[in-house]
């Protein structure tokens, strides 16, 4: 029992008093068809929501692991949203040709979710449970960080 409550408090990272603790309720716009979207209306999924940019170069490296959530998750309560932070869309789409998304892909007009988050650079994930709550932030990305995700996406699913 003290095992797994301190798995959990290692896998649940995020430091309430230094970050929004719950998703803002913003529009979302996307990325292809201009529809919008309300980040009320995410909640009663797990969330793995990434803000990225077609000049970061971690970001190209970030993009095959979030199609592979995508696919070994899909008919579970999970999304992948990402929230393009580019300036000029063209660069975007230049992008999305190269590294095709198979999960959503979204705008921000005005980006006021990245500002009510901090977001302090690119990329950023943040995992968000089923409720809105935010769980854990994952600053840039490597390969050796894959299994805590997945194991907090688990954890997650589980609740």
């Amino acid at each position: 029992m003290i095992a797994r409550a301190l798995f959990i408090f290692s896998v649940l990272l995020i430091s309430p008093t230094t970050l929004a603790t719950t998703l803002p309720k913003v529009e979302l716009v996307h990325f292809e068809n201009q529809t919008k979207i309300s980040t009320e209306d995410l909640k009663g999924k797990v969330l793995y929501l990434d803000f990225w940019a077609s000049w970061c170069k971690p970001c190209r490296k970030s993009f095959p692991f979030m199609n592979q959530l995508h696919t070994d998750y899909q008919g579970k309560d999970f999304a992948v949203v990402a929230i393009n932070m580019d300036e000029f869309p063209d660069d975007a789409k230049t992008f999305l040709s190269q590294l095709p998304a198979q999960f959503d892909v979204f705008t921000e007009p005005g980006n006021t979710l990245a500002e009510q988050l901090e977001v302090p650079g690119l990329p950023v994930a943040y995992i968000i449970d089923k409720k809105g709550n935010i769980a854990a932030r994952h600053i840039g990305f490597n390969d050796r960080k894959k299994q805590k995700k997945i194991k907090q996406i688990n954890y997650l699913l589980e609740q």
